[in-house]
């Protein structure tokens, strides 16, 4: 049977209201907030004015901080409707593009990018060979001392249980990171330690204390996160 090839596309229906249903309440702000968190990490140390692209760019959310930020950013995804939210979140930037297509497939040629990332997307796809197919993608675009983010749902989590979507580990990245002479793990991080569930389940009131906790615990045991981050370096050829 012939695999498919992706499944995140989002019907306009969804695209509109996907940031207002996702972040607009306490709970909802918190994993934004840790999630752009995870992001802000790597833009705190980069140059000024980097080439930066975004596979599964969505509504642009993760965009628009690299943008604040005054790099020049790529945003790819295969939904036309979620691009066309993201294109409203980002037009009063000028130094932002559009690009739709799939994240396996990227439209550029080799060493385009600075900076490449993909945060909520590669637990989205159809599998785990199209999700590791988009890893080596992002390699390949990113430039000599540039900087890849991965992000995952990590299926070896003590707090992940069932979930549906596509699962990698720390060792699936590292089997691909093999494979170049060039290309190293900088950095492993994550969050939601005690699980988005767990969050979900925890009173508005206690949400400062379950987010001290995480933070600390995801410090301390990021391989077991349900959220992994892994940070790689492309050196020079």
């Amino acid at each position: 049977m012939k695999e498919k090839s992706i499944n995140t596309g989002y019907p306009k229906s969804e695209a509109v209201v996907y940031d207002r249903k996702r972040f607009s309440d306490p709970k909802g702000r918190l994993f934004n907030k840790l999630e752009m968190h995870q992001l802000e990490r790597i833009l705190h140390v980069l140059p000024l004015r980097q080439r930066i692209l975004e596979v599964g760019c969505g509504t642009g959310r993760f965009m628009v901080k690299c943008l604040e930020a005054g790099h020049e950013v790529h945003g790819l995804d295969l939904s036309p409707q979620m691009l066309e939210e993201c294109v409203k979140k980002t037009s009063n930037f000028k130094q932002v593009n559009y690009c739709l297509a799939e994240g396996s497939k990227l439209p550029f040629k080799d060493s385009q990018f600075d900076f490449v990332y993909s945060i909520r997307t590669l637990n989205q796809v159809s599998s785990k060979s199209y999700a590791l197919d988009m890893i080596r993608e992002m390699i390949r675009v990113c430039g000599d001392n540039g900087t890849i983010l991965v992000e995952f749902v990590n299926k070896c989590s003590v707090a992940l249980g069932r979930y549906r979507s596509v699962q990698l580990s720390i060792n699936d990245i590292k089997s691909v990171v093999k494979k170049y002479g060039n290309v190293e793990i900088k950095d492993i991080s994550g969050i939601l330690i005690f699980s988005q569930t767990l969050m979900n389940l925890t009173p508005v009131l206690l949400l400062d204390i379950f987010e001290r906790f995480d933070t600390f615990f995801s410090k301390m045991f990021p391989v077991l996160s349900t959220r992994s981050y892994v940070t790689l370096q492309k050196k020079v050829s």
